[in-house]
């Protein structure tokens, strides 16, 4: 402004963050699995990690359609920062390809992908 002799003055920055996470909230790691292709009838194994990002606990379940089940690790209760290892199995079927979405319960819902893929053949 013409005319002003004070120089402007501004709050102190804050010294801890603005936004605090008070929720649990769930990451689940990676986003996709892909099963590499399986001879038909057999099985393989694969693993997400289901961590307790947020603050509070998360309790929930992990859920898959067949050809895919969960083999260990399907129902959590996980505190703060607390990992959790699901193995998935994948059995070759008669489709050449499966894809599947797996729903992890508790500190929202949150989805991944398995991917199956048989081996050999054609559908």
């Amino acid at each position: 402004m013409p005319g002003a002799t004070e120089a402007a003055t501004f709050s102190p920055l804050p010294t801890r963050p603005a936004v605090v996470i008070t929720n649990a909230i769930l990451l689940v790691t990676p986003a996709t699995l892909k099963f590499e292709p399986v001879p038909i009838g057999k099985s393989v194994t694969n693993t997400f990690l289901v961590e307790n990002m947020g603050h509070g606990r998360v309790i929930g379940t992990a859920s898959v359609p067949s050809p895919f089940r969960i083999i260990s690790g399907g129902s959590y209760d996980l505190t703060d920062k607390e990992v959790q290892v699901v193995t998935v199995a994948f059995t070759a079927g008669a489709a050449r390809t499966n894809t599947a979405f797996v729903t992890f319960t508790g500190g929202g819902v949150a989805k991944a992908t398995v991917i199956g893929t048989r081996l050999g053949g054609s559908d």
